[in-house]
């Protein structure tokens, strides 16, 4: 529709209006992105706020991000600058509320700006699908709720767009949560890039604390509060909360969560001495270097689990 507007004007010559639609096009697109991103934009939001919020949400983080530095990075500060008047010249020499005479603007300047415009447009509009993709409820949807494809590396990608780092801990959590429920499903792409490059990383700002919590607790139940934890599960588990500070109430609920569960394979999966003693082993390496109170819940989701004390 903006589109329609804009080609009308050009077929008019009406300059003003021209700019007008240009900076409506470059608004409507910027709302679009605020929107998947959960932010809700009032009449009363100003262009600028508007544009640079969804600029820069759109900016690749590990190549054009704000502490980022390089020509790519530079080329999209200098096009975001350049908007910025584009909503002055709009209300000076464009189609700006209360137009009561042709406006004064030269057809090479118009020109120009529609230059401009649409380069940032192209720009933008194959970006939103990207961006749509690392929202968290989408990413959950695609994980546990339609059981989308995952192929290897599309996880990854997929984490990268979300920007862990920059979500809420619920957030993060959430994610993690999906992410290590699709991998108990037998998805192995989804199962390798998602916990255990988690698992072997002490990183927490790679795999946020949130997202290491949501993928403890996702190894012993799934979805439905079924317990499905199994011995590689358990293990992946003791190494993803290795860089996390403080556990006690993460394992508190997760004992909680196996205590109300029903046990998807009852007949017990470590039976055989040498896997309790490879679970005994990390148990007893997490619990060493934790205080008395996180240990004793570490305590409580071994017996919890079926697996004899040490």
């Amino acid at each position: 529709m903006e589109r329609q507007r804009f080609d009308r004007s050009v077929l008019a010559e009406d300059l003003g209006d021209v700019v007008g639609s240009l900076k409506t096009m470059i608004e409507s697109i910027s709302k679009t992105v605020l929107e998947l991103g959960g932010e809700s934009p009032n009449n009363k939001t100003t262009f600028p706020v508007v544009f640079q919020s969804a600029h820069a949400k759109l900016l690749d983080q590990s190549i054009e991000g704000h502490n980022v530095k390089g020509p790519s990075r530079n080329v999209l500060e200098q096009a975001r600058k350049m908007f910025l008047s584009l909503d002055e010249i709009r209300n000076q020499s464009g189609s700006g509320h209360g137009r009561t005479i042709l406006p004064d603007i030269k057809p090479d300047t118009v020109e120009v700006l529609s230059a401009i415009a649409f380069s940032w447009i192209h720009w933008a509009l194959p970006r939103i699908d990207k961006f749509a993709e690392g929202r968290p409820d989408v990413l959950i949807r695609d994980l546990i709720v339609i059981n989308n494809t995952f192929t290897r590396g599309l996880l990854v990608n997929r984490l990268l767009d979300a920007n862990l780092d920059k979500l809420g801990p619920q957030q993060q959590r959430e994610i993690g949560l999906a992410v290590a429920r699709r991998g108990m499903q037998g998805t192995f792409v989804v199962w390798g890039d998602g916990v255990e490059d988690c698992a072997r990383s002490d990183s927490i700002k790679d795999w946020p604390v949130g997202y290491r919590e949501g993928v403890f607790q996702g190894l012993y139940t799934d979805k439905f509060g079924n317990l499905h934890a199994d011995p590689s599960s358990i293990l992946a588990s003791l190494r993803v909360i290795d860089p996390i500070p403080d556990i006690e109430e993460l394992v508190k609920e997760t004992v909680e969560a196996c205590k109300a569960s029903v046990p998807l394979h009852p007949e017990r999966a470590w039976d055989d001495l040498v896997t309790r003693q490879r679970l005994d082993a990390a148990f007893q390496q997490q619990i060493e270097h934790r205080n008395a109170e996180e240990a004793e819940q570490l305590r409580q989701l071994k017996a919890t689990l079926g697996l004899p004390p040490f």
